[in-house]
C-alpha cells in the first residue's frame, strides 16, 4: 500500500489539494458534523493519509488551555480495516504527548469500539455523547 502523509498546522501544509470538509464528508457519508474547514482556519494541527496521493483519512487536533482535543479522525468507508487507524493513531499519539480526549457519538458502534481497543477510556456519557480520554 503506497500511503503516505501530509501533517501540520494549515500554513505548514498548503498541499491539501481538496478541502478537508469535502474529505471528512466522504468519511462520514454525510455533511461534517462540525465546520472544519474553520478548524483548519483557526489552526487545527492537521494529519492527512494520502494514498497513492489520494486523501483517504485525516484527524485534526488542537490544543485547549490543559489538553489536546481530537476534533476528527476518520478513514474513507473503503480504506477501513486495513491497519490505517491505528497508524494514524500512533500520529495523534505522538503529537499529543500521549494525553487527549475526544467525543462520539453514542450509536457510533464501530468507532467506540475503535477508540476502546486503541486504549481510550470513556469520561462521561450523555444521551447522544461519549467523551473518551486516553492517556497513553
Amino acid at each position: 500500500m503506497n500511503v503516505s502523509y501530509l501533517q501540520g498546522y494549515p500554513d505548514d501544509v498548503r498541499e491539501f489539494g481538496q478541502s478537508i470538509s469535502e474529505l471528512v464528508a466522504g468519511i462520514f457519508e454525510r455533511e461534517p458534523p462540525t465546520p472544519f474547514d474553520r478548524l483548519v482556519a483557526g489552526g487545527a494541527y492537521t494529519i492527512i493519509v494520502l494514498f497513492d496521493g489520494v486523501m483517504i483519512a485525516s484527524a485534526m487536533i488542537r490544543k485547549r488551555i490543559d489538553h489536546y482535543y481530537l476534533y476528527n479522525f476518520g478513514i474513507v468507508k473503503e480504506y477501513r480495516r486495513q491497519g490505517l487507524g491505528r497508524l494514524l493513531w500512533e500520529k495523534v499519539c505522538f503529537f499529543c504527548g500521549g494525553v487527549f480526549c475526544w467525543d462520539v457519538l453514542v450509536n457510533n458502534t464501530n468507532a467506540r469500539l475503535f477508540y476502546l481497543e486503541m486504549g481510550g477510556t470513556v469520561v462521561e456519557e450523555t444521551d447522544t455523547n461519549v467523551v473518551m480520554m486516553y492517556e497513553g
